[in-house]
């Protein structure tokens, strides 16, 4: 995750389809609530929230709820289909950010009015669904399927 965030604020800086950029530490958390279901999803979307929060010199509770609750809410359902999919990753992605974005409009709408909100979040979504897959295939290699829920 921090390799992530380092990437992120570095490298992959630069905006792609206008104001939207890469997440990568968001990308991360989403692959490993994918692949290791709702714990390891919210642990990492935590993770992802609170080093984002912190590089954006901006709230980090806020970007805490954004990126958790997504990555739970998707650890959960990931049960219920094949994340190997092709279509899979790239959709929960973009289901992700469009959730994500709607948790910062309702935190604070009107730093986030409903038409840059509109805007934003296509365009992320549509670059996050466009950037999953190397992420995915990356955490795969690390985050292993649950054997035991701990919430079960």
């Amino acid at each position: 995750m921090i390799l992530a965030h380092a990437l992120q604020t570095t490298l992959f800086a630069a905006p792609i389809l206008g104001a939207a950029r890469p997440d990568l530490p968001f990308l991360v958390a989403i692959s490993g609530a994918l692949l290791g279901g709702v714990e390891v999803g919210a642990v990492a979307g935590i993770a992802a929230g609170v080093l984002s929060g912190i590089g954006a010199a901006w709230h980090p509770g806020s970007f805490l709820l954004s990126r958790a609750i997504p990555s739970a809410i998707l650890g959960r359902a990931s049960r219920r289909f094949s994340v190997l999919h092709p279509l899979a990753p790239p959709a929960c992605a973009l289901a992700a950010t469009f959730l994500s974005d709607a948790v910062f409009f309702l935190i604070s709408p009107t730093d986030f009015p409903p038409v840059w909100w509109a805007r934003h979040a296509v365009a992320s979504g549509v670059v996050q669904a466009a950037l999953i897959w190397p992420v995915f295939l990356i955490v795969a290699r690390v985050v292993r399927p649950p054997q035991k829920s701990l919430f079960a």
